[in-house]
């Protein structure tokens, strides 16, 4: 973590973004993303320096010690199908991960499927591109540990006109007595559908995105339900028997309303239902149903992507995109005690589909994890911080308040290199990539142009540190970056003079709190060019 003042402040950053895409040069030398925070719109790499693949899974912690599970999966190599594997790794802090191992990997032979045994192992094969996804692992107090996850496929149904519908997956569950332990297959079953005269028919149906939510010593399905000839018709909550092991009938299910990957959560006495939009890889809207008990959930739901707002829409149903992810899972953030003191947002950045046109974000990195909120009406707000710091002996979080501030989020639909969060005007945007792990820069300026870049942010009132890498080329009337507003006491930063290499900049200032505006801004004479990189903003 970093040695800065931790606090529980709650920080609310608006921003609009419009963009122009512009070459620059190659990423600074000062660009490697740090270790000892969360760095979000990075490569997140484990302890040995290898690439954490763990996507559509859950985080939660045991004996001190937090343990991530997810699925590794990448595209096809030509037409050959990747093997999935369900990927377990271990962290002190949250911020520090090992890889431990793969628990269940597929393969077209059974015989050779590591540490797994057990039931049809032909849903584990990898011909035909069967799926294995969203991987959940829990553990029943003084009991087994069980993985359920989408697995081998689901069913088909045949339509009156002789057409035939693939459905979603069956749920496949494993269970072993340790946690890194032989993982023994328990075979695959489906879930209930809930009809429209109010009746339930009961484990015969596919279904889609799923989570697992435990509550105290019951533990409950959550699932995208299926009907015979329509995928994504509603969402489920459903309990697990006494083994944790089966899934019984829903006892909540509620409009699908667009919204699919549903996770729940509770804060104090409230039970949340979060989901993501609907659409295909790329990031989406984060919505919520809230209730005193499970059966009271909501059926509204609620829009949590409050900071910053987009207000151009990716399409009309999709204002918002969580910061360039799909919502997989809240997670209560723990102290040494085990007493919850904050929360985070776990989100998937399915960025590997992205191949310039798909429907996938685009941003650098997998995962995103944003600190989330809950204001004394219980409202959540998610919080697109740059890094986040954890406290892992007092659970508490703070952040970075700069959005986007290393300029390598990128949304779906916009091909020019637009750079979401910040307000660009004049000569100005950002490396133009359609390659996922390419570091990006804002570049302002050009020949005889100006260009300039704002972010505004609300802060309470405190001393803060911002700081940024810089560049500067070329002839510049003047070149400058600035804080004002709320009362600011920063003087601005001169940048006019050249500085042919990435250097640091920092800045110390203190606000009375409300809106500041950050601004970097260039003014060429014949040409100059202003490049930015890592912008920054911690409360000292």
């Amino acid at each position: 973590m970093h040695s800065r003042a931790i606090r529980r402040g709650v920080a609310v950053l608006a921003s609009v973004v419009v963009a122009l895409g512009l070459a620059v040069t190659a990423a600074p030398a000062l660009a490697a993303a740090p270790s000892d925070h969360i760095a979000n719109d990075t490569v997140w790499k484990d302890a040995a320096g290898n690439e954490i693949k763990a996507q559509g899974g859950n985080v939660f912690t045991e004996n001190g010690v937090w343990y991530w599970v997810g699925t590794s999966m990448d595209p096809k190599v030509g037409t050959v199908p990747t093997p999935k594997s369900i990927n377990l790794y271990s962290s002190p802090d949250l911020e520090n991960w090992s890889f431990v191992k793969a628990l269940v990997t597929q393969s077209d032979d059974p015989t050779s499927i590591p540490h797994v045994t057990g039931a049809d192992m032909t849903d584990l094969a990898v011909t035909g591109s069967k799926w294995l996804g969203r991987p959940q692992l829990i553990h029943k107090p003084g009991g087994e540990y069980v993985i359920w996850v989408e697995v081998g496929g689901g069913k088909t149904y045949r339509k009156p006109d002789g057409t035939v519908v693939s459905l979603g997956n069956g749920q496949g569950v494993f269970t072993s007595d340790t946690i890194d332990g032989s993982y023994t297959y328990q075979g695959k079953q489906f879930v209930s559908h809930r009809n429209a005269d109010g009746t339930t028919t009961a484990n015969t149906y596919t279904s889609g995105d799923r989570s697992v939510f435990v509550d105290g010593g019951n533990a409950y399905l959550v699932y995208v339900g299926d009907s015979l000839t329509t995928r994504n018709v509603d969402i489920n909550v459903a309990p697990l028997d006494a083994t944790w092991q089966n899934v019984g009938k829903p006892i909540v299910t509620r409009t699908i309303g667009g919204h699919e990957a549903p996770g729940m959560v509770k804060v104090g006495s409230t039970y949340y239902l979060f989901a993501s939009g609907q659409h295909w890889w790329a990031g989406t809207p984060t919505s919520y149903l809230s209730g005193t008990s499970i059966a009271t959930l909501g059926t509204s739901w609620s829009s949590v992507n409050k900071e910053p707002y987009y207000p151009v829409p990716a399409n009309p149903s999709a204002p918002t995109d969580s910061f360039g992810t799909q919502f997989e899972q809240i997670i209560p953030v723990t102290d040494a005690q085990g007493v919850v003191r904050s929360y985070l947002y776990n989100g998937d950045r399915y960025s590997q589909w992205y191949t310039g046109t798909d429907e996938a974000p685009s941003g650098t990195g997998r995962n995103a994890w944003y600190p989330v909120t809950f204001d004394s009406a219980g409202v959540p707000t998610l919080h697109g911080a740059t890094d986040v710091d954890v406290d892992a002996a007092s659970g508490i979080l703070a952040w970075n308040y700069i959005a986007n501030g290393r300029f390598d989020q990128r949304r779906y639909d916009d091909a020019s290199g637009a750079n979401p969060y910040w307000t660009l005007s004049g000569t100005a945007g950002v490396q133009a990539t359609s390659n996922p792990i390419t570091r990006q820069q804002l570049v302002l300026g050009g020949t005889n142009t100006s260009g300039s870049a704002t972010q505004a942010v609300s802060l309470p009132a405190g001393s803060y540190t911002l700081g940024f890498d810089y560049k500067t080329q070329g002839a510049a009337n003047h070149a400058s970056v600035t804080v004002t507003g709320a009362g600011a006491t920063a003087a601005p930063i001169d940048l006019t003079a050249p500085q042919p290499t990435f250097a640091q900049r920092t800045l110390t200032f203190t606000v009375s709190g409300g809106t500041v505006t950050l601004s970097a801004a260039v003014d060429s004479v014949t040409w100059s060019q202003l490049q930015l990189d890592n912008v920054t903003l911690w409360r000292n």
